[in-house]
């Protein structure tokens, strides 16, 4: 848990939290951005194995460093499960072994 929380730029959140990782949360989230709801989210899809990972928008509304976080994540997450990504982000679908293009359709 250490090493996926590092991995996505925590650290320094557990160690200012009294109780590091005893830390209680309440179920929004409350005292954490959006950017690290986000990457908490990420943390817990690297935690919990699955054959197959689905993401809307991974790095939409998150600043700079963040994104970099993500990004990695998503790199050393690729040759353990598939992952179908939804994004308009240029970086992330450079991770795409296959990308499919879908035209939204204008109305008459």
């Amino acid at each position: 848990m250490h090493k996926v929380l590092s991995q996505l730029g925590f650290e320094s959140l557990i160690s200012n939290r009294n109780k590091g990782l005893d830390s209680k949360l309440n179920e929004h989230g409350e005292g954490l951005s959006g950017g690290q709801l986000q990457r908490l989210a990420l943390a817990r899809v690297l935690l919990s194995p699955a054959p197959l990972v689905l993401l809307d928008e991974p790095t939409a509304s998150l600043d700079t460093v963040s994104r970099q976080y993500v990004l990695a994540a998503l790199t050393a997450l690729k040759p353990q499960c598939i992952l179908v990504i939804s994004s308009h982000d240029a970086d992330v679908l450079a991770l795409a072994d296959e990308q499919l293009q879908f035209a939204s359709k204008e109305s008459d």
